[in-house]
C-alpha cells in the first residue's frame, strides 16, 4: 500500500501537443510514487485530444469546448482532481520540463508543516535553438548570454516571488540571473509561480480555486495571497528544479493587457486603501510614462501602447467581486 500523500498533476494544454507530449514524457523519469496526470485542453484546435489520447492512453484528459482562460481551464483540473481524492494538486505548465525528484521535494516540505499551502521549486529558463542569444540580447543587451549549453541551463526564471503592495511591484527573484548558488536557501515567500505550484487539499477548500476572472497572470499571487490572509505559507524549495520555456501560449500584446488590468485588480482586491491610493500615484507619475516609452520603442508600431492604456481604463473600472 502506498503511504505517500496522493498528487495529481494538472497540465493545461491549448493548441501546445508537442510541448504537452515533452511535458509528460519527462514526467514519466519522475521518483515520486503516488501521483497521476491529469491533462486539460482549453479548447484546443490542432488536434492535441487526439493526438495525446493515442500517444499517452494512461493519461486522463479533461476538455473545455473554448479556450476559457487560464483560471479557469486550471480550476477546472483542481476540481476533478479534489473528486479524484487528490492530497495535493500540482499546477504545472505544459511548456516545462522537470527533474526526476522536484515533487519529492515539493511534498516533503509541504508535508513538514501543517500550515505550509503551497510549494514551488526553482525554476530555470528553456530556451531552443538560437532563441537563447536573442532572448536575452533583445531583454538584457548588456550581458552576454554563453554558448555553452550547461552554462545555458542556469538561467534562472524564478525563485519564488514578491510583492510589493505599496507600489504594486511584482518581482520574480532570480528572473534573468545565473544560477550560482545565490537563491539555495529555501524560504518563505510572497508567491510562487504558478508554472509550477503544489497546492495542498485543505488550503483549496478553505481558500477556494484560482480566481478565474483574471483570464491570464497575476492568479497566482493573488492565490498565494488568499493563502497568507488565511494564515497558510508559501515557502520556495530549491532542491526542486524544472525548465520552463515560457510564454508560448500568449501573444506580448495580450501580456501587456492583462498584466496591466490584472494589476490593478489585485491590489484593489488585496491592499488597504491607503496602499492602493499609494500605487496610483506612483503609477501615473513614474510607472505609466516610462511603460509607455519603454514598450513604443520596443513595439514600434504595434497596439501594444493601446492596450497597456485599455488595461488601466479597464483596471480603474473596477474588478469583480470574486475571490
Amino acid at each position: 500500500m502506498n503511504t505517500r500523500p496522493r498528487v495529481i498533476i494538472v497540465v493545461l494544454n491549448w493548441n501546445g501537443k508537442e510541448d504537452t507530449a515533452e511535458c509528460i514524457d519527462s514526467l514519466g523519469t519522475i521518483m515520486y510514487p503516488n501521483y497521476t496526470i491529469l491533462v486539460v485542453d482549453n479548447g484546443s484546435t490542432d488536434g492535441s485530444v487526439e493526438f495525446l489520447k493515442e500517444r499517452y492512453p494512461e493519461v486522463q484528459i479533461a476538455r473545455n469546448n473554448s479556450n476559457t482562460g487560464f483560471g479557469a481551464g486550471n480550476n477546472v483540473g483542481i476540481e476533478l482532481a479534489l473528486s479524484m481524492a487528490a492530497d495535493y494538486v500540482l499546477l504545472l505548465n505544459n511548456d516545462t520540463v522537470v527533474e526526476a525528484h522536484f515533487l519529492d521535494y515539493l511534498v516533503q516540505e509541504a508535508e513538514s508543516d501543517g500550515l505550509i499551502g503551497f510549494t514551488g521549486p526553482k525554476i530555470y529558463r528553456l530556451y531552443e535553438g538560437e532563441s537563447a542569444e536573442y532572448a536575452v540580447w533583445k531583454t538584457f543587451g548588456w550581458r552576454k548570454m554563453p554558448l555553452d549549453p550547461v552554462q545555458r541551463s542556469a538561467l534562472l526564471h524564478s525563485a519564488g516571488g514578491s510583492f510589493n503592495a505599496w507600489l504594486g511591484k511584482i518581482r520574480h527573484k532570480g528572473a534573468a540571473e545565473f544560477d550560482v548558488g545565490q537563491y539555495d536557501e529555501q524560504k518563505e515567500v510572497d508567491f510562487v509561480e504558478a508554472s509550477c505550484v503544489l497546492a495542498k487539499r485543505a488550503v483549496i477548500k478553505k481558500i477556494g480555486l484560482l480566481d478565474a476572472t483574471y483570464f491570464a497572470y497575476l492568479e497566482d499571487v493573488d492565490w498565494c495571497l488568499r493563502g497568507q490572509r488565511a494564515g497558510y505559507a508559501t515557502v520556495f524549495v530549491p532542491q526542486a528544479t524544472i525548465w520552463h520555456k515560457g510564454s508560448k501560449s500568449s501573444s506580448h500584446e495580450n501580456r501587456v493587457y492583462y498584466s496591466t488590468r490584472n494589476m490593478f485588480w489585485l491590489m484593489q482586491k488585496r491592499t488597504t486603501k491607503l496602499q492602493y491610493l499609494v500605487f496610483l500615484l506612483t503609477f501615473f507619475t513614474i510607472k505609466a510614462p516610462l511603460s509607455v516609452i519603454v514598450i513604443a520603442a520596443y513595439q514600434k508600431k504595434n497596439k501594444a501602447v493601446e492596450l497597456f492604456v485599455k488595461g488601466i481604463i479597464d483596471g480603474l473600472r473596477g474588478t469583480p467581486a470574486n475571490g
